[in-house]
């Protein structure tokens, strides 16, 4: 791995409020000094983040196979350096265990949950996508909450690795790397045709207030906004610990990010369309149009950055999605032709906005979540 391509940045030069984390039993990690140059996002995607790890509806052993095999298949050094020392000390996995997860589903150690866990992680971490037979398999052994958190852990793990690739960050001393074997390259499946919209019916129901908790009900009144239904919010409240701890980085993404309005669209919209999420391009290509998307760039968005319609900074954005999309890593070249027209913390949210629609691809197509009745696919251009 080439040398960090933003400062490690010290505790000192920490925000107040962060820097007892330097303090806590891991202490100062690498990747919390490189996010200190966008706080703002730690803080709120560390809330997601800590979710999986500390406060989620899988067990340790099952997430820990999740992470190494997301790790190994993005081949990220810094996520497969953290698992292999954590999953040793809270799981006592050792040789056996990192050669099966190189392996994958195939690997004779698994047994059959754990099998169905890696066959949907391998379909979502190409895809994303996940197939009938992977995600009965996967129904067979895990209840609703821990299917959606399955989707959703992959997708956040994809992200992270994602920033990490982009930004090389090293792992931290005395954390053991990939060594004289490292994973091939990874070769998702980017796809270029348009996004289908998805048959009927849903693999997990909406949830209705008549079904819910009062707390539920709470949570989804504040994710819904100004719907009264919206219909991968109601699924993802089969799990309201996990929606109610996503909503922070959510929101993070969609307003409170440093890329201007009509910049963060331009990504989301690649990003869907390289996903194949017929449902983000009907939902995004109108919040588009009013943040200033003409109706000539949503068609240029579709064959990309290779159109001749983009130009600067729009071109370097549309090139590092689909190189992030194609590779969850960027080159010297493409991480020059991004620093050179954005600031780090701009930077940094371009890659997690890539992360967190990826990851909402996967969960809308996991779940095969319908259209909510304001949605049209195609969405009508002016």
């Amino acid at each position: 791995m080439s040398r960090p391509r933003l400062a490690l940045l010290e505790p000192d030069t920490w925000p107040d409020d962060m820097k007892a984390l330097a303090e806590g039993p891991l202490g100062a990690l690498n990747v919390m000094k490189v996010l200190m140059h966008h706080p703002d996002l730690f803080r709120r995607w560390s809330v997601f983040a800590n979710h999986f790890l500390f406060k989620g509806a899988l067990p340790a052993r099952a997430r820990e196979i999740l992470i190494l095999r997301v790790a190994w298949q993005t081949a990220c050094e810094y996520e497969w350096s953290q698992h292999v020392v954590m999953s040793a000390k809270e799981c006592e996995f050792a040789e056996a265990e990192f050669a099966a997860i190189q392996a994958g589903p195939t690997a004779p150690l698994w047994n059959p949950a754990e099998r169905a866990l890696l066959r949907v992680a391998d379909t979502l971490i190409a895809g994303p996508n996940v197939g009938d037979r992977d995600w009965d398999k996967l129904r067979d052994h895990w209840d609703a909450p821990q299917a959606i958190e399955t989707l959703a852990l992959v997708g956040n793990y994809v992200m992270l690795a994602m920033a990490l690739n982009a930004l090389a960050v090293p792992p931290d001393p005395g954390y053991p790397g990939f060594g004289a074997n490292p994973p091939p390259t990874p070769t998702p499946n980017v796809t270029q045709s348009s996004p289908l919209a998805p048959r009927p019916p849903p693999r997990i129901e909406p949830l209705s207030n008549a079904e819910a908790d009062r707390q539920t009900r709470e949570i989804l009144a504040k994710a819904r906004g100004q719907f009264p239904t919206v219909n991968i919010i109601d699924t993802l409240a089969h799990h309201p610990n996990l929606l109610r701890r996503w909503l922070p980085f959510f929101n993070h993404c969609l307003h409170k990010q440093t890329l201007d309005p009509r910049q963060r669209e331009l990504v989301i919209l690649r990003t869907g369309w390289l996903a194949g999420s017929a449902y983000e391009w009907a939902q995004h290509v109108p919040i588009a149009l009013t943040r200033g998307v003409t109706p000539d760039e949503v068609e240029a968005i579709q064959p990309g950055s290779a159109d001749d319609r983009w130009r600067g900074a729009d071109k370097a954005i549309l090139e590092s999605v689909e190189a992030l999309m194609a590779r969850f890593t960027l080159t010297d070249t493409e991480w020059r032709r991004i620093a050179t027209q954005v600031t780090p913390p701009k930077a940094i949210d371009l890659m997690f906005i890539v992360g967190q629609y990826r990851l909402v691809a996967g969960l809308l197509k996991g779940l095969n979540v319908q259209f909510d009745a304001y949605l049209r696919f195609p969405p009508l251009l002016p």
